[in-house]
């Protein structure tokens, strides 16, 4: 017999599935605090709490796409230190608020050259290419930079990658082997893929890049926790902010799958400064219509 419509091809050959709803009018309006709450401040020390102090900060979560097996501690060394350490005691406030201030601190315009002189040759010319451009921009008519910054910003994306893979094939070469949790070995064509942990300064240069364009256009800048919050999000730790928001469709399936994961852990703060943090960086982006895949459901 034929299947007539979707959902019975759908039904067919899906396994376990789960269906997509629609919140209501008031959560819309609601905004971000009607369904996490509203954020304590300092926002960052709320952050490293949320991380490294709550019910859920030491137990094991292994992500969907990559397998990594971490914790929420060891996720914040990892951003914030560069490296996990042997215990969650070396990982204090005081620690962290010291590199927040170092990184807030630094303008490549006011330190010497030694600070430049670290670069390997490839990520100082391109470093040197972005940072002409960004001057020239500096006495342009706002028309001018409007067109402009979009493009700059690519032009900060390819310093970065580069500045990345130095980065990467250095410790490579030091053989400075990492304790941080990895991906699965089945999951990556070769162990040198495996994401390697770098010190929060060593992204100081893009900081300071992405707060000048964001400075062009006259846009409150990106701060450290904005910084620190997207960094995270970009790793193991997006199952945790992912599964707090799906949660709250009240699809048993998810909050289960919270309850697992988060066990009673919101991370207010922490979603807040990455929906801060998306909407100043989309400033200097151009728009383009984007497709959100599906699976599972």
């Amino acid at each position: 017999p034929s299947l007539s419509t979707g959902k019975e091809f759908s039904e067919k050959y899906a396994g376990e599935t789960f269906e997509l709803s629609y919140g209501t009018l008031n959560r819309f309006f609601g905004g971000l605090e009607s369904v996490v709450g509203r954020p304590k401040v300092p926002v960052l020390k709320a952050m490293f709490e949320e991380h490294c102090l709550q019910s859920d900060s030491k137990l094991d979560f292994t992500t969907s796409n990559y397998g990594v097996t971490t914790q929420s501690w060891k996720e914040f060394a990892f951003v914030f230190l560069g490296e996990v350490p042997n215990s969650q005691d070396e990982v204090t406030w005081e620690r962290v608020e010291d590199i927040a201030d170092e990184l807030e601190a630094f303008d490549p315009e006011k330190e010497d050259e030694a600070a430049l002189g670290k670069l390997p040759d490839p990520v100082k010319e391109g470093w040197l290419n972005l940072v002409g451009q960004l001057k020239a921009l500096e006495s342009s008519s706002d028309s001018d930079v409007s067109q402009k910054v979009p493009e700059l910003f690519l032009v900060l994306e390819d310093f970065a990658e580069v500045h990345d893979r130095h980065a990467r094939a250095e410790l490579l070469r030091l053989e400075k082997g990492s304790s941080a949790p990895k991906e699965a070995s089945s999951k990556l064509k070769d162990p040198s893929e495996a994401r390697q942990p770098l010190p929060l300064m060593h992204f100081c240069f893009e900081f300071w890049a992405m707060n000048k364009l964001l400075q062009l256009i006259k846009a409150p800048p990106l701060g450290v926790a904005e910084f620190v919050g997207v960094r995270l999000y970009t790793g193991p730790m997006f199952q945790k902010y992912n599964g707090v928001l799906r949660m709250f469709t009240g699809i048993q399936m998810m909050v289960d799958q919270w309850k697992r994961d988060c066990v009673d852990n919101k991370y207010t703060c922490t979603t807040h400064v990455i929906n801060s943090a998306l909407i100043k960086i989309s400033k200097v982006q151009k728009a383009v219509k984007v497709f959100r895949g599906m699976s599972g459901g």
